[in-house]
């Protein structure tokens, strides 16, 4: 048995010890409180995937980034038992679900040459002898291609959260009537995060009178945070008048992370950048190309979370309240994407003229927070 096992058992055998000391009449009382709201996650850091660049002064003039705030739908449970008038267990469990799209479409060039650029996540395209890890999708432009299609982009973001916990309470003191208590928390818990992307970019460019290629680049980026740890806490309740009471809830939680991105990218049409006698110049083709990333990491991350609940008892087995919670979690997760890096090429055409920073990576830099509105049933039987 590790470490934890032994001080959660050793809190159960003590905690029985004050249940039996005090004479007060043990029972067995079964509970279960599920939930149902809204809750709104905001994160510190935004995605990007793409930018507008000047081809001609290779110049970055803008990231087409999102951020993932969202509102979710969440909702739960929690069930236990008590196995003495001041100790039980507690099984707990969450979940939700939330999405949010951006769409951008750009009809005209900001700049006289301006074009959007798109990294390749996976081994670098090959066209001919010319290759670069950077798809190029042309802006319309009356001189560069009258006829080309707007450059259009969207980005769709799904996340799915599983949240688990095991605890056993401990209740050292609570008025007589049981209206007012406080108690304390130890257990182990388990977080489930998974995000996934779906980037669409597409476009157009012009290669000689009246030919006109089409490009279409789409990339799937799915993130999974497996999170194992356990928490330690404090729970109160008071009674304001018979049947309205507050409760309220403080945890600490230590978590070992580990995160699975896997993405998929295909390209078909792609235009290259390749050198062009000192400047810029594009390649294309007719083919289809796929490529596709697979990367793990793993760190520790903390977590704090509270709780309010103002309920009315409407009968003697149950209760409704309205409920928030808040979470906040460091050092979680976040897909990190590739900035490519225009180089004004030596005058030989061929020569790659687009580098990425980095491959599409995990970076452990995230903040989530969250806030949940909604409204708590409590059972006993």
């Amino acid at each position: 048995m590790n470490r934890v096992g032994l001080i959660f058992t050793a809190v159960l055998l003590l905690a029985g010890s004050i249940g039996s000391v005090s004479g007060e009449e043990k029972q067995q009382r079964f509970y279960l409180n599920p939930h149902l709201g809204a809750e709104q996650f905001e994160r510190r850091n935004d995605f990007r995937f793409g930018a507008l660049y000047d081809q001609f002064s290779t110049t970055r003039l803008e990231d087409f980034q999102r951020d993932t705030d969202n509102t979710a739908i969440s909702g739960g449970f929690s069930a236990g038992v008590w196995l003495t008038d001041r100790v039980g267990l507690e099984l707990s469990f969450g979940t939700s679900h939330g999405d949010a799209s951006r769409k951008l479409s750009i009809t005209t060039t900001p700049t006289f040459g301006s074009m959007t650029v798109f990294p390749a996540i996976g081994a670098p395209v090959q066209i001919g002898a010319g290759f670069s890890q950077a798809v190029v999708l042309r802006l319309p432009s009356a001189v560069f291609c009258p006829t080309c299609l707007p450059v259009r982009w969207r980005l769709d973001y799904d996340q799915n959260i599983f949240d688990i916990h095991l605890d056993a309470r401990v209740r050292p003191w609570q008025s007589k009537d049981k209206g007012s208590w406080l108690e304390g928390v130890l257990g182990f818990a388990y977080l489930r995060v998974n995000q996934e992307f779906h980037h669409l970019a597409n476009g157009s460019s012009e290669f000689g009178v009246g030919t006109r290629i089409d490009t279409t680049i789409d990339t799937n980026i799915d993130l999974t945070d497996n999170l194992f740890g356990g928490r330690v806490g404090t729970r109160g309740q008071y009674q304001i008048w018979s049947k309205l009471t507050l409760t309220g809830e403080a945890f600490g939680e230590f978590y070992r992370r580990k995160s699975n991105l896997t993405a998929n990218q295909d390209i078909s049409s792609p235009m290259i950048l390749v050198g062009a006698g000192g400047g810029f110049g594009i390649m294309g083709n007719t083919i289809e190309y796929s490529g596709g990333v697979r990367t793990s990491d793993s760190g520790f991350v903390p977590r704090v979370s509270g709780k309010f609940r103002l309920a009315y008892d409407f009968a003697d087995w149950g209760s409704l309240g309205v409920t928030y919670r808040f979470n906040a979690l460091w050092n979680m997760s976040r897909p990190d994407a590739p900035t490519v890096i225009l180089n004004v090429p030596p005058p030989v055409v061929g020569i790659a003229t687009a580098i990425l920073d980095h491959p599409l990576r995990i970076k452990a830099d995230d903040r989530m927070f969250s806030h949940f509105y909604g409204l708590e049933l409590a059972i006993k039987f």
